[in-house]
């Protein structure tokens, strides 16, 4: 979560949605950071959710950008799956990219697993 706070801090236009396993009712959101946890039990469960708001997300129309941050190569490939980019928690670091002053306007949005 503190890498995700970082980007934020550094990259005032991006939001990010973090979405844990696990059954804790307390998640939040503070400001541009959202934290969800999916309850019940079973595995993979925060995949899945992720995947069905992006299945919705194109239902929709909604046309603003996403990127889903990742290390697990099976979610990673069922992301790239629905068209939806995929980075590595390494491209939220700071020396990775630089501030928003110095991106270019084609700079994707970032939403963090």
């Amino acid at each position: 979560e503190a890498i995700v706070s970082d980007w934020l801090a550094a990259h005032p236009s991006d939001r990010a949605w973090i979405v844990f396993d696990g059954a804790r009712p307390d998640g939040r959101t503070a400001g541009r950071l959202r934290v969800t946890f999916t309850g019940g039990s079973g595995a993979h469960r925060a995949d899945h959710f992720i995947c069905d708001f992006l299945r919705m997300r194109r239902f929709v129309g909604a046309s603003y950008p996403v990127c889903v941050v990742t290390e697990d190569k099976d979610f990673r490939r069922d992301v790239q799956a629905l068209g939806v980019e995929v980075a590595s928690v390494e491209s939220l670091r700071p020396e990775a990219h630089p501030p928003d002053a110095a991106r270019s306007e084609n700079a994707p949005y970032r939403s963090a697993d």
